[in-house]
């Protein structure tokens, strides 16, 4: 499975107290500020290595055999992240000795938001975003979660652009405790097949208190009818993931870090209906967000893994 990874990075920004009714804004949200020249451009507090993201004031794009334009949601620019050749990646993440793909923030929203547009030939394709709010615990010296926020938009017919994305956070809180950094991902091309000249366009980023009442995000990114459940999560040392498959299936389970990178290969074998339990052990593996996925013929499931140390 391939993906087009964006990350949003450190960037200075005033810092409103978790109290703050308004929560503080996302550095560089409306994509506004670049830098570089050329192909060679990329947002401010933003870094990419492959593939292919544009700064852009207006697309030109095709449906229902008509052509249409628009203009950027919000200010002048906005971002155009594309995976346009085949087993070639697009990813924007962390600059190089930044400690962690992170920004100082202090408030707890309840909604993130944000203008896009998804522009993609495969029904089966779909997105999706990570955020993560943490706080560094002086006492353990590691960072504690305060939230993690897996949302996934499914393809079902081309979203124009642009539009309004509604993500709610509250149910998603594990810590009454007031974070001081946080991350967001975009990952584009989540799917089951790999989606060539799939864009994700991105527009307008908040954070907000009261819904925005946008597209809503789909529930898990699931097409698969059965539950999948992953016990203890967090885990520690190791946890259960239990699974059932409906009918005789090639079965594929395996667990990828936040940036698509395989690190654990549990499943690849054919298997017939029934209920399954596979164990997962970190063997070493850092304590963060990871994802597993699970595909069981043309059913996929996917979900988020918290290890802590």
């Amino acid at each position: 499975m391939k993906k087009v990874l964006l990350v949003l990075i450190a960037a200075a920004c005033s810092i409103f107290t978790a109290q703050a009714q308004t929560p503080s804004p996302i550095p560089n949200g409306g994509l506004e500020n670049w830098e570089g020249t050329g192909n060679n451009m990329k947002p401010v507090g933003w870094d990419t290595l492959s593939g292919k993201t544009s700064r852009m004031s207006q697309v030109t794009y095709t449906i229902n055999g008509q052509n249409k334009t628009v203009m950027a949601k919000q200010g002048t620019y906005f971002a155009a992240v594309s995976t346009d050749t085949f087993r070639q990646d697009g990813q924007l993440f962390a600059n190089p000795g930044v400690a962690g793909p992170r920004f100082p923030y202090t408030s707890r929203p309840n909604y993130y938001s944000m203008q896009f547009g998804y522009l993609t030939g495969l029904s089966t394709e779909r997105f999706f975003i990570l955020i993560n709010l943490t706080k560094w615990n002086t006492t353990t010296d590691r960072r504690d979660t305060i939230l993690t926020k897996v949302a996934f938009l499914n393809q079902t017919g081309a979203f124009e652009p642009f539009r309004l994305l509604s993500v709610k956070l509250t149910d998603d809180y594990i810590s009454t405790d007031a974070p001081d950094t946080a991350s967001i991902y975009f990952i584009s091309a989540g799917g089951p097949q790999y989606g060539i000249g799939t864009t994700l366009l991105i527009d307008d980023m908040r954070f907000s208190n009261g819904d925005p009442i946008g597209v809503q995000e789909t529930a898990d990114g699931s097409t698969m009818k059965s539950a999948v459940n992953v016990y203890p999560n967090p885990m520690s040392q190791f946890t259960n993931i239990n699974y059932s498959v409906s009918e005789r299936a090639n079965v594929k389970l395996v667990i990828t870090d936040i940036t698509g990178r395989e690190v654990s290969n549990l499943v690849s074998e054919i298997k017939a209906a029934g209920n399954y339990t596979e164990k997962f052990d970190r063997n070493g593996l850092k304590a963060g967000v990871y994802l597993y996925r699970l595909q069981a013929g043309s059913q996929v499931k996917t979900g988020k893994i918290i290890i802590a140390d």
